[in-house]
């Protein structure tokens, strides 16, 4: 009887990870909306052409790649949580299977993340530069320890990541 419960625990809890699927599904929705929010920058830039400063133009090319890099952060995310807790992806061309997906564990998937943040926070950080003039300060003195902070943290979970995965026989990691 013991034994069956404790059977029937442990198929609960491994099958846990499936509540994670939904999740996922919400992130790909997510995602898509953000994708439309970024057709409409793309032709408001468009639509402004040449009428606009070559800097604010900046700041608002500034303003698409920080929503590229935010889109690649979703997609990493929800596809690197995906292969490692919910279910392994079973690809029928190994030529569409993105090369970073062949080596990623809950560890180095945090350190991406933490250096996807980092690139976020210094794009931000550029595009306030460019527009210096319209933000306060006190704002771009925030998001510099902001930055630093994503920086520092990622170096950590980067050495966290070494320390844990040892090369083997001087064979190095990817």
């Amino acid at each position: 009887m013991t034994k069956h419960l404790n059977k029937i625990a442990e198929a609960a809890v491994f099958n846990s990870r499936w509540i994670l699927y939904p999740m996922s599904i919400g992130l790909i929705i997510a995602l898509t909306m953000y994708s439309l929010k970024f057709i409409v920058e793309c032709y408001m830039l468009i639509s402004m052409g040449f009428h606009i400063e070559s800097e604010q133009m900046v700041v608002l090319i500034l303003g698409l790649v920080d929503m590229f890099m935010v889109a690649n952060l979703m997609v990493m995310i929800t596809q690197g949580s995906y292969q490692i807790f919910i279910k392994r992806f079973n690809f029928v061309d190994a030529a569409q299977r993105p090369q970073w997906l062949d080596h990623v564990d809950s560890s180095i998937l945090k350190v991406k993340i933490g250096t996807s943040i980092f690139g976020i926070t210094i794009v931000r950080l550029l595009k306030d530069f460019i527009n210096i003039e319209n933000v306060p300060w006190e704002a771009v003195v925030h998001r510099m320890y902001i930055s630093g902070l994503c920086l520092v943290s990622s170096f950590v979970l980067a050495g966290i990541w070494r320390l844990l995965h040892v090369p083997e026989n001087g064979n190095e990691h990817k």
